[in-house]
């Protein structure tokens, strides 16, 4: 709905979808956990945030986060993704990894679906 008012308004620009991703099962740590009950605790009573919805992030093997991109890339008319490879307290190897697995496994895929690219 966003998109599409944008863009009858005459905006041109990309529609960047700003999300954060993890190849696998997140990396789990107190800091991520105690960001993530702030996020519910902020959140409006009756979203999603509040009714379980664990994290902000992207995750699973390579081809379940395609398809779940690829659903939300149609869905709201994305046009760029700008990728967060980063979970609160995770050591710097763990993220490390994770920038070179989503290199390697999901970001050719995530720019075959986008005209612009991937950030």
């Amino acid at each position: 709905t966003l998109t599409g008012a944008y863009r009858e308004a005459g905006g041109t620009g990309p529609v960047v979808w700003i999300r954060g991703f993890w190849v696998g099962r997140p990396t789990e740590t107190a800091a991520a956990s105690q960001l993530a009950a702030a996020y519910r605790d902020r959140s409006p009573a009756g979203t999603r945030q509040t009714k379980g919805f664990h994290s902000p992030m992207l995750s699973g093997s390579p081809s379940e986060i395609l398809e779940l991109a690829h659903e939300h890339v149609e869905r709201a008319g994305v046009d760029a993704v700008n990728a967060r490879l980063h979970v609160a307290g995770a050591p710097a190897g763990a993220v490390a990894d994770q920038i070179e697995r989503f290199g390697r496994d999901v970001r050719p895929g995530l720019a075959r679906l986008l005209p612009v690219g991937v950030g």
